[in-house]
This record gives C-alpha cells, structure tokens and sequence, in this order.
C-alpha cells in the first residue's frame, strides 16, 4: 500500500516508470506500480487538481482503479487560494513566497479544526452547511475576500455537481 499523507498539490515529483515520465502532486506513487494493492490519498486535496492528475494518468493507462481518497482529507477551497493570494500582498516585501495555491490557509483550517473535509462533499446538506459556516468565518478578517451567497452557492454547485460523484466513487 502507498499513501500520501501530507501536503497540497503546491509541489510536483516527477517519476519515471519503465522510461515513461509522470508528473504527480496529489496522487501517491503507487498508483503506478501494479503489485502495490491500493494507493491512497490523505493529503490537503484541491480536488480539481486531483481530478485533473487521475485523468491524465488514466490517458496514459495508468489503472486509477486502485486509489483511495480519504474522506478525512482536507479539501483546498477557492476562498484559501484568495486568502494565501491576499496575505501575500499585504505582507509586501515580507511576503513569505508560497506558491498561492491554498495549501497554507488549508492547513491552519486543519489545525483549527474547521476545514471541510472529502466526506462533506457526501451530502449537499453537510457542505452546504460547512462551506457557509467557513464562508463567513473567512469573511471577517478579509473584507477583500468575495463570501457573498452567489459566491458560496457557486462553490457548492461545483463542488457538489462535479467533483463530489468524482471522488465518492
């Protein structure tokens, strides 16, 4: 068994497997060996970018089949990008120099234990629920930052509708 237990998909490895090069950020290495029995992903999940990673892998016959992903991993929202985005600026010279992909502001919601989670995508009623209570916490301190209900109604459709029946699998 493989599994990615950290990060975001702030960073890439390139692997090479019998002379064929991947790219991976999100999905564990062992999805390209055949005798590994399941991969799974526990990381931040930024799930566009997942989704994006397993369908270039399944282009390239790679069986996708055999990955897990963890209903407690912690899912990167487009307001942590705005916030990762926002802290950068205001930080001006002393910007810290990320990557402005979320994977920061992802993980302080981890640690305060108020991110959303993959398993809250198993219900519109629970991502409803917590991307609206998220929404307005991020609201506050960043006036900047658009939490408006057309906002998180447009994150919840595409969450919901998209990537939801995706990673439910």
């Amino acid at each position: 068994m493989a599994v990615r237990y950290q990060g975001g998909h702030n960073a890439g490895h390139r692997i090479v497997v019998n002379d064929e090069a991947f790219a991976l950020q999100l999905v564990p290495s062992g999805v390209l060996y055949p005798r590994s029995r399941r991969s799974s992903a526990t990381a931040s999940c930024g799930p566009a970018v997942l989704l994006a990673e397993l369908d270039t892998l399944s282009a390239k016959n790679v069986d996708v089949s055999r990955l897990i992903v963890s209903g407690n991993a912690h899912l990167i929202m487009p307001y942590h990008q705005e916030l990762d985005r926002l802290t950068e600026r205001f930080l001006g010279k002393n910007a810290l120099g990320t990557t402005k992909r979320g994977i920061g502001p992802a993980y302080a919601d981890k640690s305060s234990r108020v991110g959303l989670r993959v398993q809250d995508l198993l219900t519109r009623r629970s991502f409803a629920k917590s991307s609206t209570s998220s929404c307005k916490r991020k609201s506050d301190p960043h006036e900047d930052l658009q939490t408006a209900p057309p906002f998180r109604r447009s994150i919840a459709e595409k969450y919901l509708d998209e990537f939801a029946p995706r990673l439910a699998r």
